[in-house]
């Protein structure tokens, strides 16, 4: 058992041209987990031995809470984020070391890694896009291209360019809704989170 852990996730993605995306190694939001661990471990030689290596396998149930998006984050999903990670099951190799300190007691340091594998719940509220936004970058270039099209024409029309086709459009169909916004949207993401756990302990033989 230990106190939760705090967690910071970074995107990792490319655009259907092969390029990192808007999101490839940006901080994206931080989380805390509860990680309740158990090893199973063999030990090699006899209780006699001053040192006695081991390998075990790790198994962890990993609750995750507090969630909190960054300012980026929010902003390119064009509004206020908010993110319920599912608790999930994960297991890995554990390699350490165990010497007694009387017949009873003994000291134990491991070093291991254990994979986790969940996804998140991802929910914008107030959603507005705005011309020239991060996420418009990260569409297929047939898209990206109208897009700028569309910039460019409007551009033309009204004279500042301050206003782009994007921002045009979303503020015409959030009207359309009777709101000024297109609301929340909901989507699911797949989360891959990599630990190395050092573990340093003191326990008891029975």
């Amino acid at each position: 058992l230990a106190k939760p852990l705090s967690i910071k996730l970074y995107g990792e993605g490319k655009r259907p041209d092969g390029t990192p995306n808007s999101l490839n190694g940006k901080e994206l939001l931080t989380t805390k987990m509860l990680p309740p661990l158990v090893i199973g471990s063999y030990n090699f030689g006899t209780p006699k031995w001053p040192v006695r290596p081991y390998v075990g396998l790790g198994v962890m149930y990993a609750v995750f809470f507090d969630a909190k998006t960054t300012a980026f984050f929010d902003e390119y999903q064009g509004g206020k984020t908010t993110v319920s990670t599912r608790n999930t099951f994960g297991a890995g190799p554990f390699v350490g070391l165990q010497s007694p300190i009387t017949d009873d007691w003994h000291v134990n340091v491991s070093v291991g890694q254990i994979g986790l594998r969940t996804t998140s719940r991802l929910v914008t509220s107030n959603t507005a896009i705005q011309s020239g936004a991060d996420v418009l970058k990260d569409l297929t270039p047939n898209l990206v291209n109208a897009i700028q099209a569309g910039d460019e024409l409007v551009k033309n029309q009204v004279g500042t360019g301050l206003d782009g086709a994007t921002t045009l459009l979303t503020e015409l169909v959030a009207r359309n809704k009777g709101q000024d916004n297109l609301g929340s949207f909901v989507r699911e993401q797949k989360v891959r989170i990599n630990n190395t756990i050092i573990n340093i302990s003191i326990g008891r033989s029975f």
